[in-house]
């Protein structure tokens, strides 16, 4: 079944961040610095964390968080999503 997963990494060096930002561009919705969803499933997930751990080094820090369809998604500011896009799915936005 496919959900939402949110992914985020602090990457310390600008080769290997350049190279994680424009792999996960062509899988995922970026959403802000270094935080992307992605909607696949489980075994999507898992081979999307594989293909980008194997671009990183173990200074890197990677994390791929399951989002809960049912769970509201808070903001401070902005919006979600740029005017003019749409994320399929229910997510229901909270502003602050």
């Amino acid at each position: 079944m496919k959900q939402n997963w949110l992914i985020a990494y602090d990457i310390t060096d600008r080769k290997r961040l350049g190279r994680a930002y424009r792999f996960l561009s062509g899988q995922a919705l970026h959403l802000q610095n270094s935080v992307f969803i992605f909607k696949g499933t489980q075994e999507e997930a898992q081979h999307l964390f594989q293909k980008l751990t194997g671009m990183l080094d173990k200074a890197d820090d990677l994390r791929i968080y399951s989002l809960n369809p049912h769970s509201p998604i808070y903001e401070l500011k902005g919006s979600l999503l740029a005017e003019g896009i749409v994320l399929c799915g229910h997510i229901p936005v909270i502003s602050g």
